[in-house]
């Protein structure tokens, strides 16, 4: 009669255990080969998308079907897909709005989330002072202009000349505000929290909403999507605006109501805006892209190269520390 040593069993044992499930919802990430290839490495079952559209719910609950844990981006998980899909451990997000998760739902269901906030903070800030830049110096404007066969010399104003406003003093608002130190203009910050630890060493007072609004030749929205932002920006909002005022929206779609910014620039108070996020994505008709003074790109302000690879890594990396947990 053999003895088998207690070491050895226990690593059989554990060997023999099933790997946990994971699968990709995101497109980004499922077509990255990086990404890819160390997901592959710690799950070697992981599932990827295999085309990028956009998934209905019953699809995206046939995908995750089964699954022990899910690298999700911008796929909305409520209460209802939460609840069809009862294996499910971990959700690792990938990108920094949780908007799209029903956080409640999956606590009260037992499902973790990994989330890492201001992973892309370099990269969208860049994208929210680059569009200050752009608007305020008519860059893009004048491009248009020499194509259309006119040379109108119009330099716009240097950042150093306007009162910058940043609502949403958090990973990306205060990068914002760290890259705009450079250029000098004068900047007034709101949230709703004290940011004074922050704040008070770059010499920058803390104010109210509407002291943004009637101060600021550009505003800057940096806030997360919730009941209490939604639309925060609209119609009556615009009428205490300065005139011919910049308004950049690289945060969150449904922050802005849409009919109302088409009207704040073409009959004022904007000189123009620069949004990066929409109400509905993908979207190539939307009537604003019609406005010439009107800047938009199709949420790519997170999505540099570098910000991929962060924001992948971070997801993975959740997932490996909650499942090398979950196997002790």
């Amino acid at each position: 009669m053999s003895i088998i040593d207690p070491e050895i069993k226990r690593t059989q044992n554990q060997a023999s255990m099933k790997a946990p499930k994971i699968s990709v919802t995101s497109e980004s990430f499922s077509f990255h080969p990086v990404l890819r290839e160390e997901l592959l490495s710690s799950f070697p079952g992981a599932k990827f998308r295999e085309d990028k559209s956009k998934l209905s719910k019953e699809e995206l609950l046939e995908f995750l079907k089964d699954s022990d844990g899910a690298i999700v981006g911008l796929d909305p998980m409520d209460d209802e897909v939460l609840s069809r899909l009862p294996k499910l451990k971990m959700i690792s997000k990938y990108g920094v709005g949780l908007n799209n998760l029903d956080l409640h739902a999956m606590e009260s269901r037992g499902v973790q989330l990994g989330w890492t906030g201001g992973v892309n903070k370099e990269a969208v800030s860049e994208i929210a002072v680059a569009q200050m830049i752009n608007i305020a110096r008519n860059i893009s404007s004048s491009r248009d202009l020499l194509r259309s066969g006119k040379w109108v010399k119009n330099g716009g104003r240097q950042l150093s000349e306007l009162t910058i406003g940043v609502i949403g003093v958090g990973h990306i608002g205060s990068e914002v505000i760290r890259k705009l130190m450079v250029f000098g203009p004068q900047i007034l910050a709101c949230d709703i929290v004290s940011k004074k630890d922050f704040l008070e060493p770059f010499g920058i007072p803390q104010v109210g909403h509407e002291e943004i609004y009637k101060s600021c030749d550009i505003i800057t929205l940096h806030v997360p999507l919730d009941e209490s932002t939604q639309n925060m920006i609209h119609k009556e909002t615009f009428e205490n605006f300065r005139p011919e005022s910049i308004l950049i929206n690289t945060a969150r779609g449904g922050l802005v109501n849409e009919l109302d910014l088409q009207e704040a620039l073409k009959s004022g108070p904007l000189l123009g805006a620069a949004m990066d996020v929409f109400e509905e994505e993908p979207n190539t008709t939307h009537p604003l892209f019609q406005l010439p003074n009107f800047f938009p790109t199709p949420h790519i302000s997170g999505n540099s190269n570098q910000a991929i690879l962060n924001m992948g890594r971070s997801a993975i990396e959740h997932l490996r520390n909650f499942f090398s947990k979950d196997s002790q």
